[in-house]
């Protein structure tokens, strides 16, 4: 994969132990400077990021940043109610909904996971996943 790709994925692995926004700033800095427009046709390749929370942050993190990546996508999305995930994937045109954070992490289609969930909950989820 490409260098934004690996930015993706280094987001969702920094982000997914524990390390704060803080720390993630530069790498999202860097994101934000990518094109405005949305990439209309993902490569094939693209890695298949899920989502394991309905955070605020989201957006913002890997969301808006995947949308102006080839190859880079967002899968899926779990939440800790099925309906709030339902509500952020219709908000954000995401298009498959998990009805847990278990059965997104099982997925095999999914190649990396974002966790936007308070910090304490980050090394948990970073190794189940």
């Amino acid at each position: 994969p490409g260098e934004a790709a690996g930015i993706a994925i280094a987001i969702a692995l920094v982000g997914g132990i524990g390390t704060s926004l803080y720390l993630l700033w530069p790498m999202i800095k860097r994101l934000s400077a990518l094109p405005k427009e949305t990439v209309q046709n993902k490569s094939a390749a693209a890695v298949k990021i899920g989502i394991l929370g309905a955070a605020k942050i989201a957006p913002m993190a890997v969301i808006y940043p995947c949308r102006k990546l080839e190859n880079a996508t967002i899968a899926g999305v779990a939440a800790r109610s099925y309906q709030k995930a339902k509500d952020f994937a219709k908000k954000y045109g995401i298009e498959k909904i998990y009805g847990s954070y278990e059965e997104i992490i099982e997925d095999d289609e999914i190649d990396a996971v974002y966790i936007p969930s308070p910090n304490g909950y980050h090394a948990y989820w970073a190794i189940r996943a």
